[in-house]
């Protein structure tokens, strides 16, 4: 079994697990702590380009303010629960996807890429760690006798 990421457009090769690898050995772990920290705030800087989006989107489209105004009557009062689930909701989300998928597919995209690439960081770092905490103790040990 092999995990790789795959380009969804090419399905070209893009990336494997051994890649982090080699840029631990190349950069060490500082390295990789500080590419961790550059996609976090990327990722930030993403998810705020996508609240911009979706504020001026939502003050400045007459779409958007009538879909929520009826989603919104829809789901009144706020306090209850919805009578009818199913046939509310699916409506709702026909409404939402029509009118989201505009600007914030390739955000996500690139957002979910980014925590998977963290994710994968981590778990490099943390496999790192607890090698490395292994030998400098068997090295202590050494020494001490």
């Amino acid at each position: 079994m092999e995990s790789t990421w795959v380009d969804v457009k090419t399905k070209a090769k893009v990336m494997d697990l051994k890649v982090l690898k080699k840029i631990l050995k190349a950069v060490g772990v500082p390295g990789l702590v500080g590419l961790n920290k550059i996609l976090g705030f990327l990722i930030v800087k993403q998810l705020q380009n996508l609240i911009g989006f979706l504020v001026k989107e939502a003050h400045n489209n007459k779409a958007w303010l009538e879909m929520f105004s009826a989603i919104s009557k829809e789901l009144t009062p706020q306090t209850l629960t919805v009578d009818q689930p199913s046939k509310v909701y699916p409506a709702a989300v026909t409404k939402l996807q029509k009118l989201l998928t505009l600007g914030m597919y390739d955000t996500v995209m690139a957002v979910g890429q980014m925590q998977l690439l963290r994710k994968q960081i981590s778990f490099t770092l943390n496999h790192t760690a607890r090698v490395q905490a292994r030998n400098y103790m068997q090295a202590l040990n050494a020494l001490n006798e």
